[in-house]
């Protein structure tokens, strides 16, 4: 739950700040600047929460096997299974949102934008 808030706080905060740009036309490299720091900050959260913390949660509450697994057999293939889906997703979604905010960055910068 706390990986998933994160990870809507996240979403949103980027597109507060493409609305704010789009709507008022104000494009300012400190704001693009603060907004990189935030998202990057926002990122290691959701990325700790989300791809450490939720896998071994999941690890742990593990009861009981499955029909071909063992108990142990169950907890690895979770914890390496979940480990991998979650990397994958934050990689793009994170990644995607920082390289726009340092492309953004760069345009702002070399007054490519009026």
């Amino acid at each position: 739950l706390v990986s998933a808030v994160g990870e809507v706080v996240f979403g949103l905060f980027g597109v507060l700040v493409a609305f704010y740009f789009l709507a008022f036309r104000k494009f300012n490299a400190m704001v693009t600047k603060i907004f990189i720091s935030v998202q990057f900050l926002l990122g290691w959260f959701v990325f700790l929460t989300f791809v450490v913390a939720d896998p071994i949660n999941v690890a742990v509450h593990a009861t009981e096997g499955q029909d071909t697994l063992s108990l142990s057999q169950r907890r690895f293939a979770l914890i390496v299974g979940q480990l991998f889906g979650s990397v994958a997703f934050c990689y793009a979604l994170q990644g995607g949102q920082f390289i726009h905010g340092i492309r953004f960055l760069n345009l702002n910068e070399d007054g490519s934008i009026p």
